[in-house]
């Protein structure tokens, strides 16, 4: 008897055994991720991509936002991102820039001014890493430094901003307007005799010959004229009236910076005096164009735009 009731017992103690193990197996509790868990915070942090491939990462959007790029801050403005402060200036601003606290010049920022309005983050041309990087960083301010140089930069601008602050609807709007007419553009001087163009870059200490990786030259390049300075070392090279003679160009465009009058004045007397212009092509057919400071001086931002309609209307008119 004794024996049968083992039986019995082992039987039922292997039939609950069975049942417990399928009733958590079909139970199972869910399995904490800690990878997944990581991976999901850090999607929720501020980040930004600079051209060098540094990258900036925040714990939270930044709040108090100053721009030391009028080019910048116009786009910025357009997204519907609030700004503190920006770069002190001249230049016709939209609605919702006038008033903003002035933050110093790009080459020469005010950090006294940036401090006072407690900024979390300033966005400054790339161009200015170099030297002001250290500055900003033993000052205790977060830089972001962002390509805004070339026209093609403010499609990137435009896209890389919007996704950073939640704005990616209104980027995607703002682009399609501006390819639109970038693509009527482009169809209209398709096919036409390229020219030849010079670009000066003029200050009121100095002239230089703009290449192909400047501002303007790289919507000539775009819009399909010629560049008669090779190089493309850098954005600027030495002026030199000897090359220019040489290549005759059919197209003088002058950029004035700084000082815009003044550089006009500079200009003139340059082109009055000096009897060598009288042999270069541009000349004798008279086109030699001043370009608007307030699209050609340095990147408008959205404007870009606008400026590339006006620089095609110059070169195949």
């Amino acid at each position: 008897m004794s024996k049968k009731l083992f039986i019995i017992c082992v039987v039922i103690s292997t039939l609950l055994f069975t049942g417990c193990q399928a009733k958590n197996q079909g139970e199972s509790e869910p399995v904490s991720n800690d990878t997944e868990v990581k991976e999901q915070a850090a999607d929720t942090k501020f980040r930004l991509a600079e051209g060098d491939g540094t990258e900036l990462v925040l714990d939270k959007m930044p709040e108090n936002i100053v721009v030391n790029s009028v080019g910048t801050a116009i786009v910025m403005n357009e997204l519907g991102i609030e700004l503190k402060g920006m770069t002190t200036t001249t230049r016709q601003l939209p609605e919702g820039l006038k008033g903003l606290t002035g933050i110093g010049t790009p080459p020469r920022p005010d950090i006294e001014k940036i401090t006072s309005l407690n900024a979390d983050l300033v966005i400054v041309s790339s161009e200015f890493k170099a030297a002001q990087g250290e500055m900003f960083k033993q000052n205790g301010i977060t830089a972001y430094f962002i390509d805004n140089q070339l026209y093609s930069d403010t499609y990137e601008s435009v896209e890389m901003l919007g996704k950073a602050f939640g704005k990616e609807e209104k980027a995607r709007e703002l682009l399609k307007g501006i390819k639109e007419r970038e693509e009527k553009v482009l169809e209209e001087v398709k096919g036409k005799t390229q020219p030849k163009v010079l670009i000066i870059f003029g200050t009121s200490q100095s002239f230089q010959m703009a290449t192909e990786v400047s501002y303007v030259g790289d919507m000539v390049k775009i819009l399909g004229g010629v560049n008669v300075v090779n190089s493309t070392s850098g954005s600027y090279v030495p002026f030199s009236t000897e090359n220019i003679v040489e290549a005759n160009p059919d197209v003088i465009l002058r950029i004035s910076h700084g000082s815009p009058e003044e550089v006009k004045v500079l200009y003139a007397k340059e082109f009055d005096t000096n009897p060598i212009w009288q042999s270069v092509n541009a000349v004798k057919s008279g086109r030699v164009y001043d370009l608007d400071y307030e699209l050609f001086s340095s990147n408008p931002g959205l404007k870009t735009i606008d400026a590339l309609e006006a620089l095609a209307k110059l070169l195949y008119q």
